[in-house]
C-alpha cells in the first residue's frame, strides 16, 4: 500500500510542477521578446474593417435631415416584426389562424 502511496504522491508534485511552471515559461517567452508575441497575434486578424465606407456626417447635417423628415410628417414605430425575426413567424401563424378558409 505504500508504495501506490508514494507514485500517486509523486504525480501530484509532477502535476503541480507542470502548473505552476507552464504560465512562467509562456510569460517569460512572451514579455522578454515582443516579437514572439508580434508574430502570435500576427496570425489572426481579430477585426477587418472595410475599404471604403460612406463619409460620417456632421451634427449639423443629422440635425437638418431630421428637420426634414420632421416637417409634415407624424412619427410611427414600424412592427415589432421588423426587429425580432421569430416575432414575423408568429405573426404570420396568428393572422393564418384567424382567416376563415
Amino acid at each position: 500500500m505504500s508504495n501506490i502511496g508514494t507514485s500517486k504522491g509523486i504525480l501530484e508534485i509532477f502535476k503541480f510542477g507542470v502548473y505552476v511552471s507552464v504560465p512562467i515559461v509562456l510569460m517569460y517567452t512572451f514579455a522578454n521578446n515582443s516579437k514572439n508575441l508580434q508574430k502570435f497575434m500576427g496570425n489572426r486578424s481579430y477585426v477587418v474593417y472595410p475599404e471604403h465606407t460612406e463619409p460620417i456626417l456632421t451634427n449639423e447635417e443629422v440635425r437638418e435631415g431630421a428637420r426634414e423628415l420632421a416637417h409634415g410628417y407624424t412619427l410611427v414605430m414600424p412592427p415589432a416584426t421588423q426587429f425580432i425575426p421569430w416575432a414575423k413567424e408568429e405573426q404570420e401563424k396568428k393572422e393564418s389562424e384567424q382567416l376563415p378558409l
